[in-house]
């Protein structure tokens, strides 16, 4: 295959690793050393371009910021030619996807979950030292280092999609994080920070206990579908549902089907209770049941038939 030249270094192409939405992979071997590297290739030119000069701006300043101490892939260098630019990082074994591909996508053990979970907060507490979002965290983006030799040691990979939180606003991308781990405040447009790659692991960590995605939305109306399924409506909407119906209440043409200012302040939107709690005890209604969610099991959503959903991460 070819030769990439860096200014002092010479790399043999020794085979190619895998394709993604902005470039290619290829498994290279530095010829002054023999070591071999993850050469990642990405066109120079248009939108790839710009994402292979984010891409190398961050892992620039990671690399500054001593991000080799924790699980976040080692660059090592990068140049260019008239098409392509290359980046040269540390040769990994295998993301989280293929992993759990070979073992037919089995529910994980807690105790190796946990180990994973661990080292991906490890590394957003140094991507947020660093004002860095990620916004593309899946399990295609962790990989196993070595797992025979070190079981389930991962490196958090792929910054073509980060930004810095200062550039937030400026982001014009086509879509930000893939869609089984996208974030509710990006599904609904609203301000987001660090906190959407927390969903994005949290998403992650579900889907290695269950064996399937927790949130298989075939669209981004689904998705939300799905989060409110088991999460509830957003409290905004919630709030504004509540205070149109209260406003109903207090609105209407007939005084004695208006509500009285006791009934008024009971209502759901001033007193912010529950009105679908039952009471804990017969004879004391102030004391409320709350749903303990941390006590059930985590189940998930089975993918709907016909959707095309399945364990496989979305676009």
């Amino acid at each position: 295959m070819g030769t990439p030249t860096a200014r002092a270094e010479l790399y043999d192409v020794v085979a190619a690793v895998g394709k993604g939405t902005f470039g290619e992979v290829a498994r290279g071997r530095r010829r002054s050393t023999g070591e071999h590297v993850a050469i990642k290739i990405l066109p120079s030119t248009g939108h790839r371009g710009r994402v292979a000069r984010n891409e190398l701006r961050l892992l620039r300043a990671l690399r500054a910021a001593g991000a080799d101490a924790v699980p976040i892939v080692r660059f090592l260098e990068a140049f260019s030619d008239a098409s392509c630019t290359y980046l040269v990082l540390e040769l990994l074994q295998q993301n989280l996807l293929d992993f759990q591909k070979l073992r037919r996508f089995s529910p994980l053990p807690a105790r190796h979950i946990r180990t994973i979970a661990a080292q991906v907060l490890a590394a957003l507490v140094k991507l947020e030292e660093l004002s860095i979002i990620h916004a593309d965290l899946k399990p295609e983006n962790i990989m196993l280092v070595d797992h025979a030799r070190f079981p389930f040691r991962v490196k958090l990979i792929d910054f073509g999609s980060g930004c810095l939180v200062a550039d937030v606003a400026h982001v014009k991308e086509p879509y930000i994080q893939s869609r089984f781990y996208r974030a509710p405040e990006i599904l609904l447009g609203l301000p987001f920070n660090e906190r959407m790659d927390v969903w994005s692991l949290g998403c992650v960590l579900a889907e290695l206990h269950l064996g399937w995605p927790l949130y298989p939305g075939a669209s981004e109306y689904e998705q939300v579908s799905y989060i409110c399924s088991t999460l509830g409506l957003p409290k905004f909407r919630r709030d504004r549902h509540r205070m149109v119906e209260l406003l109903k209440g207090m609105l209407t043409w007939d005084p004695l089907q208006r509500l009285g200012p006791s009934a008024a302040l009971r209502h759901p939107f001033i007193s912010q209770e529950d009105p679908n709690a039952s009471p804990r005890h017969p004879g004391d209604p102030r004391l409320r049941r709350t749903r303990r969610h941390h006590e059930e099991p985590l189940r998930g959503v089975r993918p709907r038939s016909g959707t095309g959903a399945g364990p496989m991460a979305a676009p």
